[in-house]
């Protein structure tokens, strides 16, 4: 009931900014709250307002928040994909390099990523994790001795 009644009153100041970043942390609580119904709704009202103002760090935030998202619906594929463009993103504005990204960015929106490249990357993932296990098995069982 809160969260509507703030959506309301910024919806009447019409600034859209303010009212994008609060749909993203709106996303956000829900997302913590399990409630990913409500998250996605978020999201999407928060990535249109993102692109009809180009609004570059809230683009940024929703690559995150996307990524949280999925994770919390436990696909991994596109946790690690939007995970992986928010740090591109994040990276590239350092490097002054945002006008593809964000071109990219706006050509992506919600749609699924693809499958081979995040296939791959998520085998050299998981593999890096197997031998860091097998690692850590190794040095509690020397240690032990």
């Amino acid at each position: 009931a809160y969260l509507q009644e703030c959506e309301k009153y910024l919806e009447l100041t019409e600034n859209d900014i303010e009212l994008a970043d609060c749909y993203n942390n709106y996303a956000t609580i829900y997302i913590n709250l399990n409630d990913l119904v409500n998250a996605k709704n978020y999201i999407e009202k928060a990535d249109s307002i993102a692109l009809q103002n180009d609004y570059q760090e809230l683009i940024i935030q929703l690559y995150d928040t996307k990524a949280l998202y999925y994770e919390k619906a436990l696909d991994y594929k596109e946790a690690l994909f939007y995970s992986k463009k928010y740090h591109h993103l994040k990276d590239s504005l350092s490097n002054l390099d945002v006008d593809t990204t964000i071109d990219n960015y706006k050509e992506s929106k919600f749609i699924s990523p693809n499958s081979t490249n995040t296939s791959t990357n998520l085998t050299i993932y998981l593999i890096g994790m197997l031998i860091l296990g097998i690692s850590i098995l190794l040095f509690l069982f020397r240690f032990k001795r």
